[in-house]
């Protein structure tokens, strides 16, 4: 390990220990759910923290008070982004306080705005999520981040946030043939492993270039890509692999949740994030299970969303 990732992974967690070991207590939790429970056991271990999700949520929230006497999670109604916005306070636990919350905003796809409250426990649950699916990657913790996004006022990091996290922000715009250019030329002068996490059109956009101008292997020390925002095709994955030497991922996820499943390496399996969510595909026109090989709805239980509230 690179001294300076050894100094950063080290740092963060000495800081976890002495808050508690609670990131450090989850990834041991998500490592055994995802790589040792059989599905059937992992269904049982889920049950338990479901209930209590459930539980929690026709005592405190005035929008699920009806479902009092439930027997099942199939009990209780689909929403969508528009009905938790039309019902927002009647949803949102009552008695909350909010200094133990943090508001998590998003525009979405369709470009209309969306916030969600996460609890502290949700919170270090992603964190630990994050940490067990960039390992998954071939990413070690403390190592530069290359984030390729569109870096908005909103999520920017300021730089002293951004030089202890190791992360390098990336902005998508900055992507024409010069910003390429002068992006390639600082990963081949960088003598330190690296990650990169980014939009799969970024990348795209980067083999593109690459392409055009007859390109060689890229002489850098990238040890894991992964791909989010949109889905990355096969063609840009083979030239990722190409160029720069390292098998990408596309990794399914939202703002307002985490990491719901993320590409296995050299593979176009998904390895779904059972460890924290439930996930169901619904048929489009009805709340049914879809049927096998049919086009359906992803469907999101957060079992963590609310934990200790």
């Amino acid at each position: 390990m690179h001294f300076g990732t050894r100094v950063r992974n080290t740092a963060f967690w000495t800081l976890d220990y002495l808050k508690g070991g609670k990131i450090k207590t989850n990834l041991k939790d998500i490592e055994h759910s995802l790589n040792n429970l059989s599905f059937e056991a992992l269904k049982a271990k889920n049950k338990k923290v479901l209930n209590v999700l459930l539980d929690t949520a026709v005592t405190r929230s005035i929008f699920y008070s009806k479902y009092k006497g439930y027997k099942s999670l199939r009990d209780f109604p689909v929403l969508n982004k528009g009905d938790i916005k039309a019902h927002f306070n009647s949803i949102t636990l009552q008695e909350l306080n909010k200094e133990d919350l943090n508001k998590v905003s998003t525009s979405g796809s369709t470009g209309a705005p969306f916030s969600i409250y996460q609890s502290k426990l949700k919170q270090i649950r992603n964190t630990a999520d994050t940490l067990y699916f960039a390992k998954d990657s071939g990413f070690t913790l403390g190592e530069k981040l290359l984030y390729l996004r569109l870096w908005s006022k909103y999520y920017r990091k300021n730089r002293i946030i951004a030089y202890l996290q190791n992360i390098e922000q990336i902005h998508i715009e900055d992507l024409d043939d010069a910003g390429i250019k002068r992006l390639l030329n600082k990963l081949e002068r960088t003598k330190v492993p690296m990650g990169w996490l980014g939009y799969a059109s970024g990348f795209e956009k980067i083999c593109k270039y690459l392409e055009k101008n007859n390109a060689a292997k890229i002489e850098c020390k990238i040890n894991s890509a992964i791909a989010m925002s949109e889905a990355i095709t096969d063609v840009v994955k083979q030239k990722m692999d190409f160029y720069f030497n390292c098998s990408t991922v596309s990794r399914y996820s939202n703002v307002e949740n985490g990491i719901i499943a993320q590409q296995t390496k050299n593979s176009n399996n998904f390895k779904i994030n059972w460890a924290s969510y439930i996930v169901e595909v619904l048929e489009m026109h009805s709340d049914n299970p879809a049927k096998k090989g049919e086009l359906g709805r992803i469907v999101l239980t957060d079992l963590y969303i609310c934990q200790h509230l």
